[in-house]
């Protein structure tokens, strides 16, 4: 399909001891983009009976996310989504590497390792 000029797109959902560490959402993420398909959306488990034991922890999901940047192409980070329910649509739970803000400057945490300084006025 994709060499059709199809565009694919994959929806993964996030599973606690199955895909839980950035190495294998990197790997898959590979993969997919090496077959012509985006990985688009990495779901939170949602709240349904029985699937308590493969819910990974929000904040958890987001630091296996942020641990993906700077190891794949952009391209290669799914959007980390909650689905709302009763229809009320998907809300990104995307993490943040800012870690502090002052009135001149903001710092971020590099995903490539350390801190970075950054004035407000860039």
């Amino acid at each position: 399909m994709a060499a059709a000029g199809v565009v694919l797109n994959n929806q993964t959902v996030l599973l606690k001891g199955v895909n839980d560490s950035s190495s294998t959402l990197i790997d898959l993420s590979v993969r997919l983009l090496s077959a012509g398909v985006r990985p688009y959306y990495l779901h939170q488990v949602d709240a349904v009976a029985g699937a308590d034991r493969f819910r990974v922890p929000l904040e958890r999901g987001r630091a296996i996310v942020k641990g993906m940047f700077g190891r794949v192409s952009g391209m290669g980070i799914p959007r980390y989504v909650l689905d709302l329910p009763g229809g009320k649509g998907k809300v990104p739970l995307t993490p943040s590497f800012q870690l502090e803000e002052a009135e001149e400057y903001r710092i971020f945490d590099s995903p490539l390792g350390g801190e970075t300084r950054v004035e407000k006025n860039v």
